[in-house]
């Protein structure tokens, strides 16, 4: 076959085919190859299988049988084929009767490694006892192998067992029936494991029919077993869902699924609790057999730890660092007592902490079933504010979960700022310049916010200036945490080197509270330098600076030198040059204020020092002189520019001074005059004085030449210069240097000569072209005066004096307790060196004084006629040093008194119910003092009452300052009208009073026809409709007559009367209108006591409702005899008397409550004009209209039986 296949498949390729020896020779190759395997000797190895069943062992009821699954599996090397057989065998103690086997062959072979299944069937016979078992063994032996010519004998044979079980049913027979579960008819016991997540285990049990009866009726029966092992059920509730099942015996209809509950309640106890069913024939023909089966169902319950959790608190608002607490409560809902573990889980689980053990026993079986455990929340600032963070609190058993329960922490906001400088110090800076810095304020808190940047006041002239003062930065966790700003320092012109100030730099909440960090930031002060000098002695026409005096005086020649720069400096002062008219040169010295003698003198910054330049005359002639330069040089100033075009550096100064020898004495003597002081000494040469800060003073003092006189060439006396200096006070107060209403500024020519003073204007007298009078001698003055006609009458002749007026004015910013001296020097001009002649001394005391003062002539006693008032005036003046606002207190009224302030000035405002005014030092106001009397005052009462006045400083009261006056008012009655003591109202209500019964006595008498005519007009009507009402009623109408008005008592309607006479006349209408009518029943039907009796009667208290009640009884009477019948001789009176005494009184006290509310608006915004009115209206309409409207009733009851019975009696 291979021979004749190889030619035709090369054919097939196409191939070429030769007759070469080559192709013989592969052909031939091939042939031989072929022929191996036939030539070769046979080997065959042994061949094995292997049997399994399933399932190991069976339950079958008698009458049934039970299939096995058998598979036979082939281990060999080569296709097999098998031989199956079956036999059977007791297993101990058991017994193989009525067990029959039967197993299908499998046909084909069994490929190598591969499997075959077939089935087996164990069949019981009908009598086999319940319980039987027989042991079935399959057999599996090799009956060939496949391929192999020669195979080896089969090795042995394989086995395998099962075990098949009588049950307790029946099967295969005219009835049977056969339990099992979950339709597994193996399955006749079941065991379910409760895990706790349900309350409810479950059963299915199949009941199958498996007799040859059409329909088997089932009842199924549920017990609990005791068997050994099984605990009593208890609490648990095992039920069927039915109790009896019809089963056919169709195929697919054969079974019915019966199903079994367990309910177990909660915290059942961990045991092993057993349950049988039962299914019995009901319908079985034979009567005596009984057909059934059962099957065993069992529950084991395990210790159980399971639980439940709840949390008090399911979230918490909290800032960070503010502590929180919260209560888990964990419930056992297991059924056993359990440890629990108490743990927390979540990224912020490390904010909560448990304020005890997080271990504890959690009981089971007492009425709780829980335990709690306390935790604290204390959160920090990790996260942004706002952010909801969940934490997980855990309850475990061991490291089992068992339950939870989630809070969510809502984290409030942090703050905290910090700030950073980016230099500690600024500087040196120039005065008058500017400087630049930047700071850093960032963020510490967790959420945005709003800061403030504070930095602290520099002193006054420095200043601080940011770019911004409020920044908005995010959360520390977010970027723009941080913000830069700029600020700039500016140091003020007159800033000293030594100066350095601290600046304090802070950032707070922009909404105010305390800083959260400050920096200090120190500020420097460069150098600078520069002088300025000048002479106290004007220079004269020549450039020089003169002097006289005799031999060995020192002539003094004051420089004052300024220090312009922001140091201390050094200035030298040396004589550069001497010029002596004869003679060698002078001596020359140089001292300051407290004649330290020296040539460099050290002047602090911004401050001026008077160097006095000192010369010795020598022993020269009269009128020789010596010019001298002094040179003085700022050493601390490296400054050699000339920029004031001087002609020397800018740190030098020059002076040409003139020293001259002279007999002639040169002085000046100055003493103070007009002034505001406190005290001042006998020779006018010192005072003191004491101001408030912005407090201004103005004194004088009088300049007079005491100089030696020196006769000229024309015989008159000589005038000198006068040199005013001026010192002290330097920052506490300004002043000012005035002569002849003038600024001073140069020095003042004063005479020796006489002059005429005017005592009343204390001044000089002036000519008509405004010179002074002037005269060499007393006796020329006199003369002048003659020639002048000037009245020796308040002028005299006075040796002239020069008047100069000085204001000083305190500083704002001084304070209370600063204290200074103002030195004034007059000297004259030729001899700087006398200074003490001129010399006065002002003490300066700033103090503030607060003095509000009664005037002492206010009238302290008034006295009044009642109603009138009185008016008292009251002055108040300042008599202290400062402006000030004060209060005028209102005295409180007593007794019906009371008091009011008037004041009609600009100076005082109304203050609450007093009264505030201001006024400056020296100023005073008046008010007015209004006392009225009590409205109602009839006899005399004196009324005393404090008036005080407080000043108020830095918007308090100072009740130190508080000023008392005592006032008492007397007030009396007036004694009226001839003196009986009536009052203007009470004359003018008597007067009212006659006028207005004149006037309806006049309209009485003019009008009385008419009013008769009215009256019979009106009671003809009432009759007429009296008539009606009876006709109406009866059937008939009643004839009315003249005769019969005539006879007929009057006809009464009860509305008018008791709606309007009755409160009017407080209740009298009411007794007369019940002695009319007792009185006509007495005398027109002879009924009752009579009139008087009657009134005597209801006038009674107690006794007069009983009268009532027989007043109408005889009302009644009057009824029955004319044969007439009304309400009143029903049951309506009593029913209206009982509710006008029990519910209406109720119901008018409800109604006049609300109204009150309902009207108080009105009360407290209307006039009581108005409001008075309302109220009366409001009680006359709930307390007498409806609070008594049952009476009403009874007395409109009573009014309408007397009016018919008497028109029945007295008609026809």
């Amino acid at each position: 076959m291979i021979l004749s296949r190889l030619p035709l498949n090369m054919v097939n390729r196409g191939e070429t085919v030769s007759r070469s020896n080559r192709t013989a020779f592969f052909l031939v190759s091939l042939m031989l190859v072929g022929l191996l395997p036939m030539i070769a000797t046979p080997v065959s190895a042994a061949e094995s299988v292997t049997v399994s069943i399933s399932p190991r062992e069976r339950t079958v009821n008698p009458g049934d049988s039970g299939e096995y699954t058998v598979t036979i599996r082939n281990t060999g090397d080569n296709p097999v084929t098998v031989t199956l057989s079956t036999s059977q065998d007791p297993v101990p103690g058991g017994d193989c009767t009525g067990f029959t086997s039967t197993i299908n062959q499998i046909s084909g072979q069994i490929e190598p490694d591969q499997s075959e299944d077939t089935t087996m069937n164990v069949s019981l016979a009908q009598t086999v006892e319940a319980d039987a078992a027989c042991e079935t063994t399959v057999t599996a032996t090799i009956s060939a192998v496949i391929g192999v010519p020669n195979p080896d004998p089969p090795s042995e044979s394989a086995t395998d067992s099962v075990v098949t079980t009588a049950g307790d049913g029946s099967g295969g027979g005219l009835v049977s029936v056969d339990l099992y579960f979950d339709e597994d008819e193996t399955i006749n016991q079941q065991t379910k494991t409760y895990d706790g997540s349900f309350d409810e285990i479950e059963y299915d049990i199949t009941v199958e029919n498996t007799g040859q009866q059409n329909e088997s009726i089932v009842n199924l029966t549920l017990v609990e077993r005791q068997d050994s092992g099984c605990e009593p059920a208890g609490d648990l509730d095992a039920s069927l869902d039915k109790n009896s099942v019809t089963v056919s015996n169709e195929e697919d209809e054969n079974t019915e699924t019966v199903k079994v509950t367990v309910k177990i309640p909660d915290g059942q106890s961990a045991d092993n609790y057993c349950w049988e069913v039962k299914g019995q024939v009901t319908n079985n023909p034979n009567v005596a057999e009984e057909v059934s089966d059962t099957v065993e169902l069992d529950l084991e319950i395990p210790e159980l730890k399971e639980c439940s959790m709840s949390l008090s608190k399911t979230s918490l608002t909290l800032n960070p660092g503010q502590e929180g607490t919260f209560t888990a409560t964990v419930t056992n809902e297991g059924n056993t007592e359990w440890s629990v573990s108490m743990s927390r889980t979540g990224t912020k689980a490390s904010w909560v902490s448990f304020d005890d053990s997080a271990n504890a026993m959690l009981p089971y079986g007492d009425s709780s079933n829980t335990k709690s455990f306390d935790l604290i929340v204390l959160p920090d600032d990790s996260v942004n504010s706002g952010s909801s963070n969940k934490i997980t609190i855990q309850a475990k058993s061991g490291s089992t979960l068992k339950c939870s329960s989630d809070i969510s922490i809502i984290l409030g906001q942090s703050f905290g700022a910090e700030i950073s400088l980016v230099t500690s110090s600024l500087g040196p800076i120039e005065p008058g310049e500017i400087k630049n810095s930047t700071l850093t304020v960032t963020n510490t808190g967790n959420g945005i916010d709003n800061l403030r940047i504070s930095v602290s006041s520099p002193p006054t002239g420095w200043g601080i200036q940011l770019d911004e003062s409020t920044v908005t930065v995010n959360s520390k966790h977010d970027s723009g945490k941080s913000v830069n700003v700029k600020y700039s320092v500016s140091v003020p012109i007159d800033a000293l080197a030594t100066e350095s100030i601290e600046l304090t730099f802070s950032v707070l909440p922009a909404g105010g509270g305390a800083a959260y960090q400050t920096k200090i930031l120190t500020v420097t002060v460069s150098e600078t330098h520069g002088m300025s000098t000048s002479s106290i002695i004007p220079v004269d026409s020549q450039g020089y600076i003169s002097q006289t005096g005799d031999y060995n005086d020192i002539l003094v020649f004051p420089i004052e030198v300024e220090n312009l720069g922001n140091n201390d400096d050094v200035f030298r002062f040396y004589t550069k040059q001497q010029r002596p008219s004869a003679g060698g040169n002078w001596d020359v010295s140089f001292t300051d204020s407290q004649d330290n003698s020296q040539t460099e003198f050290s002047i602090p910054a911004r401050q001026t020092l008077i160097i006095n330049v000192n010369v010795l005359v020598p022993n020269v002639g009269n009128y020789n002189n010596n010019d001298i330069l002094i040179e003085v040089t700022n050493i601390e100033d490296p400054n050699t520019a000339d920029d004031n075009d001087d002609g020397l550096p800018d740190n030098k100064a020059q002076y040409n001074i003139r020293a001259i020898k002279n007999n002639i004495t040169y002085s000046m003597e100055a003493r103070f005059g007009e002034g505001e002081y406190s005290s001042i000494t006998i020779d006018n040469k010192a005072a003191s004085v004491m101001l408030a800060p912005e407090g201004v003073m103005m004194f004088e003092f009088w300049i007079e030449n005491v100089g030696t006189p020196q006769v000229g060439p024309s015989g008159l006396l000589r005038t000198d210069l006068a040199v005013i200096d001026v010192n002290g006070l330097e920052g506490i107060a300004t002043r000012q240097v005035l002569v002849n209403g003038e600024l001073y500024d140069e020095s003042i020519p004063i005479t020796t000569k006489y002059a005429i003073f005017n005592l009343t204007s204390q001044s000089y007298m002036l000519d008509a072209d405004g010179n002074l009078y002037l005269a060499e001698s007393t006796a020329g003055a006199n003369a002048i005066m003659v020639s002048n006609n000037i009245s020796l009458f308040g002028n005299e002749v006075r040796k002239f004096k020069q008047k100069v007026t000085v204001i000083i004015e305190v500083s704002p910013t001084a304070q209370t307790g600063d204290a200074g001296i103002l030195e004034v020097v007059v000297f004259s001009q030729e001899n700087a060196a006398d200074r003490s002649s001129g010399r006065l001394i002002l003490n300066l005391e700033v103090q503030t004084i607060y003095d509000i003062q009664f005037s002492e002539e206010i009238e302290l006693y008034h006295e009044l006629e009642y109603p009138g008032r009185a008016t008292v005036p009251v002055n108040i003046s300042n008599d202290g040093n400062t402006r000030t606002e004060f209060i005028i207190y209102t005295p409180e009224g007593f007794r019906g008194w009371s008091v009011f302030l008037e004041e009609d000035t600009s100076e005082c405002k109304d203050y609450n119910e007093h009264l505030k005014c201001t006024l400056e030092p020296g100023e005073s106001i008046e008010i007015q003092v209004i006392v009225r009397p009590p409205n109602d005052a009839e006899i005399k009462d004196n009324y005393t009452f404090t008036l005080s006045v407080e000043p108020v400083v830095d918007g308090d009261p100072l009740i130190v300052g508080r000023e008392n006056i005592e006032i008492s008012v007397l007030g009396t009655p007036d004694e009226g009208l001839l003196g009986l003591g009536l009052s203007q109202e009470e004359i003018a209500s008597g007067v009212y009073l006659i006028v207005g019964l004149l006037f309806v006595g006049i309209l009485y008498r003019t009008g009385k026809p008419t009013i008769v005519q009215m009256r019979q007009a009106g009671k003809a009507k009432k009759m007429a409709k009296l008539s009606q009402r009876m006709a109406a009623s009866n059937g008939e109408e009643v004839s009315i007559n003249q005769a019969m008005l005539a006879n007929m008592p009057t006809v009464r309607t009860a509305k008018l009367g008791w709606f309007v006479w009755m409160p009017l006349t407080l209740g009298i209408y009411g007794l007369v209108v019940n002695y009319r009518i007792a009185n006509e029943l007495k005398q027109k039907a002879n009924i009752g006591p009579g009139g008087l009796k009657h009134t005597i009667f209801m006038l009674i208290p107690i006794y007069n409702i009983v009268r009532g009640f027989q007043f109408v009884g005889e009302i009644r009477q009057l009824e029955v005899e004319t044969g007439n019948s009304t309400k009143l001789s029903t049951s309506s009176p009593l029913i209206w008397f009982f509710l006008g005494t029990l519910l209406f009184p109720v119901l008018g006290i409800l109604l006049l409550f609300i109204a009150a509310i309902v009207l108080l608006p009105v009360f407290l915004l209307a006039p009581a004009l108005i409001a008075q009115p309302l109220w009366i209206f409001a009680n006359y309409g709930i307390l007498w209209c409806f609070a008594t409207l049952p009476f009403y009733k009874i007395w409109n009851m009573i009014l309408e039986s007397l009016n018919s019975s008497w028109a029945l009696k007295f008609g026809n």
